[in-house]
């Protein structure tokens, strides 16, 4: 696996057409991505009724950090969100994008690397089974993603790899 960034996505305002902008916006920045599963999932730390569809990613680059958050950042902005609202983590989002590490070539994740929270866990565990980056002692995650559609491509169950066509669109292949 090249180097890269290990990625937290989800929205929950318009989440079933936001997350496929989010990808494709990702696919068309990087060249291509790989992605866990698109789970919905209940918010947490907020008071709302609009429930989030969240996923993991991996987008191999050798771009500085600062320089990838601006691009994500600039992907939040241009899907809705004010980053400049003191409340915007507590408040409904179209896109939220978080960086949850960098990974470097060779990198494995045991059960200690993976996040706790709930709602991104199970995530990062299919999609580092998926790319071969889960320690044997580490338990892969069986999730029970949603369909969803990226242009003329269907993603969103099971891990998968996005790749970004010239002239426009998306390949999407599974993951072994």
């Amino acid at each position: 696996m090249r180097r890269g960034f290990l990625l937290g996505i989800g929205s929950n305002l318009d989440p079933g057409a936001n997350v496929p902008r989010i990808l494709g916006g990702l696919a068309e920045a990087f060249g291509e991505l790989y992605i866990s599963s698109v789970r919905p999932t209940a918010p947490e730390g907020m008071r709302t009724a609009n429930s989030f569809l969240n996923l993991a990613a991996f987008v191999p680059t050798e771009r500085p950090e600062a320089e990838v958050k601006s691009l994500f950042n600039a992907i939040e902005e241009g899907l809705g969100r004010d980053r400049s609202d003191p409340d915007k983590k507590i408040k409904d989002r179209p896109a939220d994008i978080d960086i949850l590490r960098r990974l470097a070539p060779g990198a494995r994740l045991t059960a200690a690397d993976l996040p706790t929270e709930p709602y991104l866990r199970p995530s990062v565990q299919e999609l580092a089974e998926g790319l071969g980056l889960l320690d044997p002692g580490a338990t892969a995650a069986v999730i029970e993603g949603r369909r969803l559609r990226l242009g003329d491509a269907l993603f969103g169950v099971g891990a998968a790899r996005i790749r970004w066509r010239h002239g426009g669109g998306v390949d999407v292949t599974g993951l072994p």
